[in-house]
């Protein structure tokens, strides 16, 4: 049980955060001091045929997200506190965050679904197998001009993002 190694650096260049095994740790690039952010409780379970224990992006304010088993907290870089906690969704794990930086969102990839988090406006976007977008087996997330692209065990979704964002999106295979 342990994760990828995956580097996100922050758009200040101070900042570099990366896994080792299940810690996540936040490095000084001019100081050279690392500090330890996360750790996954050695009682978790791993996610059912995936290997990451967990998953972090950094969002366009230089905040931290992290998703595990027990929700999202978003980190703020500097100070490493916690400023908002979002409760894990039901009967589902976490499969990745993409920042979708000029439309200021955070995208939250987990097995039932997509949640498109506006960070500025402090607006959610649930996109559920009901809506027909997702499925209830995701793996896979990507935006290109302007269309969100999820790929799911029964086909490949995609929708425009503005269309999302209004709340009148249509679902295309």
């Amino acid at each position: 049980d342990k994760n990828k190694e995956v580097l996100e650096l922050d758009s200040d260049g101070k900042y570099a955060f990366v896994c080792y095994v299940l810690d996540l740790y936040r490095f000084n690039l001019f100081t050279n001091e690392a500090k330890k952010v996360f750790t996954v409780p050695k009682e978790k379970k791993g996610f059912p045929h995936i290997y990451n224990m967990f998953w972090y992006k950094l969002d366009g304010n230089n905040n931290l997200w992290v998703a595990t088993m027990d929700g999202i907290k978003i980190y703020e870089s500097e100070s490493l506190k916690i400023i908002r906690e979002i409760p894990p969704e039901t009967e589902a794990w976490p499969l990745g965050f993409f920042h979708i930086s000029d439309k200021k969102l955070m995208c939250y990839l987990y097995s039932n679904g997509v949640i498109l988090y506006d960070y500025n406006a402090g607006k959610e976007y649930k996109l559920t197998p009901g809506d027909g977008l997702t499925s209830i087996e995701n793996y896979g997330f990507n935006m290109s001009n302007n269309n969100i692209f999820v790929g799911a065990n029964d086909r490949f979704h995609y929708a425009d993002i503005n269309e999302i964002v209004k709340a009148d999106f249509k679902r295309r295979c």
